[in-house]
């Protein structure tokens, strides 16, 4: 079975916020009880971790990571129906007390049913790359605060983000510019066409 596990931390200061290095080791460490191959462990490398730091709020961190148990995957696959209520809960109260045993910013810790479309495919995770983000290890600066952020539960994709003001400006340009070229096609035109 597979589960999505989704920790959130807001710091005021972006220095006391967590890394990316101490949250991968906390995940690591929030497993299941029992045998290795019943308990279950994390697939991939590391957590998706993002960051943000938008104007006017707190520097926020979300990391997820997908669990999936018995350890291996039997034949056909894990089941992507909802896992017992209580090996979830196991779980993610796992993740809550290692989580808040490397910062006090961490937000409750909750778990989603993976959904392919939304998480993205399995081995995309497997081969580490879920774990690869532009805010993995700082937190965007500059301009870079109004960009569009990386999308922190799946894959990031035009459709996953909104606009950014200069995503939205350039289009707004690219329309002038034809607009702009119009003109000058018809003045071209006219002025070939008079007497």
């Amino acid at each position: 079975m597979l589960l999505v596990v989704v920790g959130q931390e807001r710091s005021a200061v972006a220095a006391n916020a967590p890394t990316a290095e101490a949250i991968g080791s906390a995940f690591r460490r929030a497993r299941l009880a029992g045998n290795e191959a019943a308990r279950g462990n994390w697939i991939g490398p590391a957590p998706r971790v993002t960051r943000t730091a938008q104007i006017g709020e707190r520097f926020g961190t979300t990391a997820i990571w997908i669990y999936a148990w018995p350890t291996d995957a039997p034949p056909g696959g894990w089941h992507l129906q909802p896992p017992p209520r209580a090996v979830g809960q196991e779980i993610v109260n796992a993740v809550q007390r290692e989580l808040e045993a490397i910062s006090s910013g961490w937000q409750v810790v909750v778990a989603t049913e993976y959904q392919p479309a939304v998480n993205g495919d399995l081995s995309w995770w497997a081969a580490g790359e879920a774990s690869v983000t532009r805010t993995r290890d700082e937190f965007p600066t500059g301009a870079a605060r109004v960009d569009a952020a990386d999308n922190p539960r799946g894959p990031t994709t035009a459709a996953t983000h909104p606009s950014t003001p200069g995503q939205a400006l350039g289009a707004l340009g690219g329309v002038a510019e034809s607009a702009v070229w119009g003109v000058v096609v018809l003045g071209g035109v006219y002025l070939l066409t008079r007497d």
